[in-house]
């Protein structure tokens, strides 16, 4: 299974779209992000499935996401 890991920039926000991606009927997991790609530390939401329209409600919400990092659950050991 595919998912994808939305970095934001913080716990806040991280919970912040968890809930409004609940209320849209998307269930995400909050994940602490050490050091990504130069970013620094910060925090992002999982998205199993629906990954696209996850983006699309948090662009229109007016998060900022600072990076999209697709993965594919099989090569995570």
């Amino acid at each position: 299974m595919k998912s994808t890991l939305y970095i934001l920039g913080s716990v806040t926000y991280a919970l912040k779209a968890k809930n409004i991606l609940f209320q849209n009927g998307i269930k995400v997991y909050i994940e602490k992000v050490k050091n990504h790609q130069g970013f620094g530390c910060g925090y992002g939401v999982r998205v199993n499935r629906d990954s696209e329209r996850a983006l699309s409600i948090l662009k229109n919400s007016g998060f900022k996401i600072i990076a999209v990092v697709k993965e594919n659950e099989d090569d995570i050991p």
